[in-house]
């Protein structure tokens, strides 16, 4: 079981493979292969395993984790008490939305205060936050810390009453109030200017004839309060003295307290959402017989734990004598409890680096690493201390780096140092400039100033742009190879978080004529080029439309200029040509096929040729194909 079957089924046939002809030439070009020569006795019995492993490969039970699980239960939906027939999900989104949309108006439709409501819609966002958290919490995850329904009456009671009280006076005595504000000597004028005391009367008025519940207090409120007129006070000067000013800084207070409250509220309710989630959203499912991929895991868990009652896990261990669990570091707590519980009387094997189970936004969970490693006997712990994919010059330095007091925090979590391994024909990068193979670059802001975050990204962005450029340089004058030969850019990735920082590196590299492709999860559609194909194929179903023509032409598919084609406004002939040419497309497209029309229209505007004479061509090129 493991996180990408297709990949290692691929790496395991050609391993078999590669064993097979070992063993029936007698000859073997790495020491693991030469090793399984000199213990094998029988290589004709031995090759012949191996022949019937490969005829017999489609047999293989090699899974992803919810791959197995789903077979389990597909296999075995009586042993499991599972339906028969359930449909497999990848978006559950839709179930989330109907979800949270059903506790919305359970929660907010007159079950809460309406300062509540209030507070919740001045977010302006609502449903979307809420549709996040589900989606992002395990139905296995728990509420922590346990709470009751916060008690909030005794703020919203305190905030309406001084809230009536703040209205009766100023309905009272606006007028004097607002001539303080614009009058008064003592206040300073900096804080208080006519433009500011002018929209703190009018907001005001807004606030006291609203039919709302005040709440939450507009933004110039607390410049009504005593508290804050005494702090803007000329020297000298007392500050004035009215009831209204000391009831605004109850509100004030009143109103904060009430934030408060309602901010516990807030937290109580996004608990009562997860534990919603919880109870109704696999019995939403289970009514349309649909499974999401975390519901596998559920359901398996379910039907292996102690007092299931279920013959599951009998059933399991003997179809499968041992279990593999590769990229083990990925596992979580709920598909380690799966495994321990099918294959405790088996043999389970458990393949990871305990240094990559740090990184949580990949799904790890350090924890049940090391609870599994506490787990196993020390006897039984293998540790793999040789590379074969990294330089020794690189491994050098990591060792150097990391062989230093508990790097990983963790004493469960050890470094231990590797060696690269002797491969006579490794190609090893030489850089005649001497620089290290592993280097740390520091950006500093101008002077004192802190960069921005965007400064950083930017300034980060040049500067490995211009690492690339410098290599590529001194590969022009022989002094950057790879084995015997130059390095070429195809010899070169970067590697990034998210997919716009690989923009802004295209970006880079094509201002310098480097080409470069992106190889990430992007989607082709979203592609500028995308549009180009929408449009141009419009032109081609519609020839007789000139608006879709005209549209057409400015796509990367003619290449031609704004002034071109506005010249067409006037010249007919031009344009009654270019229109003849669309017909001609779409006449192809009927007769022959799209495939034919689209490789004569390439042909007929030189689209490849022209495209690669510019930055980022080779990109656009592909996107279009």
């Amino acid at each position: 079981v493991c996180g990408s079957s297709a990949q290692l089924k691929t790496r395991i046939r050609e391993r078999i493979r590669s064993a097979k002809k070992c063993l029936d030439s007698g000859t073997a070009d790495e020491p693991f292969l030469a090793g399984l020569l000199e213990r094998t006795g029988d290589r004709g019995l031995a090759s012949r395993t191996l022949d019937m492993a490969l005829r017999r490969f489609d047999e293989a039970s090699i899974f992803t984790i919810h791959g197995f699980c789903r077979r389990v239960l597909s296999d075995m939906a009586f042993e499991s008490r599972s339906l028969f027939s359930l449909e497999l999900m990848k978006d559950q989104s839709e179930f989330i939305k109907l979800l949270v949309s059903d506790f919305y108006r359970k929660h907010f439709y007159g079950a809460v205060p309406d300062e509540l409501v209030a507070y919740v819609c001045r977010k302006k966002d609502v449903l979307a936050p809420m549709i996040d958290l589900v989606g992002h919490i395990s139905l296995d995850a728990g509420v922590i810390p346990e709470t009751g329904r916060p008690e909030a009456e005794g703020a919203v009671d305190a905030f309406r009453q001084s809230l009536m009280e703040l209205k009766r006076s100023w309905l009272d005595e606006r007028e004097r109030v607002s001539g303080i504000l614009k009058g008064y000597k003592g206040i300073n004028r900096r804080s208080f200017t006519a433009k500011i005391v002018a929209r703190m009367i009018e907001e005001m008025d807004a606030y006291v004839l609203s039919a709302g519940c005040g709440f939450p207090l507009f933004e110039d409120f607390n410049r009504f309060t005593h508290t804050r007129i005494k702090a803007a006070m000329n020297a000298g000067y007392d500050p004035p003295v009215h009831e209204f000013f000391c009831l605004c800084d109850l509100h004030t207070a009143n109103g904060e307290t009430l934030k408060e409250r309602m901010d516990e509220y807030l937290v109580w309710l996004k608990a009562e959402l997860v534990r919603h989630a919880h109870k109704h959203l696999p019995e939403l499912k289970e009514e349309r017989g649909i499974l999401h991929f975390e519901d596998l895991l559920l359901k398996v868990r379910e039907a292996v734990r102690p007092g299931a009652d279920a013959p599951l896990k009998r059933i399991i261990s003997e179809r499968y004598r041992s279990a593999l669990i590769d990229e083990f570091q990925d596992t979580d707590s709920v598909q380690y409890e799966i495994f321990t519980a099918l294959f405790s009387e088996t043999a389970l094997l458990f393949i990871g680096d305990p240094k990559q189970a740090i990184y949580s936004f990949r799904g790890a969970d350090i924890f049940t690493y090391m609870n599994a490693a506490s787990a196993i006997e020390q006897d039984l712990r293998f540790t793999l201390t040789t590379n074969y994919r990294s330089e020794p010059g690189l491994l050098r330095a990591v060792n150097c780096l990391f062989e230093r007091g508990s790097p990983f925090l963790y004493k469960e979590i050890e470094y231990r140092r590797v060696s690269a391994a002797e491969i006579p024909e490794r190609k090893v990068f030489t850089d005649t400039s001497g620089a290290s193979p592993l280097a740390f670059w520091f950006l500093d802001g101008p002077g004192s100033t802190e960069l921005t975050k965007q400064a950083a990204e930017n300034r980060a962005c040049e500067v490995v742009v211009a690492e690339i450029t410098r290599l590529l340089r001194e590969a022009g004058k022989g002094k950057a190879l790879l084995g015997d030969r130059v390095i070429v850019p195809g010899d070169m990735a970067v590697i990034v978080r998210k997919n716009r920082h690989a923009r802004l590196i295209r970006k880079a590299l094509s201002n310098r004529s480097i080409p470069c492709v992106i190889s990430g999860d992007e989607n082709v559609f979203d592609a500028p080029e995308a549009s180009d194909m929408e449009l141009l194929l419009m032109a081609v179903a519609e020839p007789q439309r000139e608006r879709s023509v005209r549209t057409a032409l400015a796509t990367a598919f003619f290449g031609l200029d704004g002034a071109v084609i506005d010249s067409l406004s006037s010249n007919e002939a031009a344009l009654e040509k270019w229109i003849e040419q669309f017909r001609h497309l779409h006449e192809l497209w009927l007769s022959r096929g799209f495939i034919v029309m689209f490789r004569a229209c390439m042909e007929e505007q030189a689209v490849r040729k022209r495209l690669l004479t510019e930055p980022g061509g080779e990109r656009r090129l592909t996107n279009l194909l």
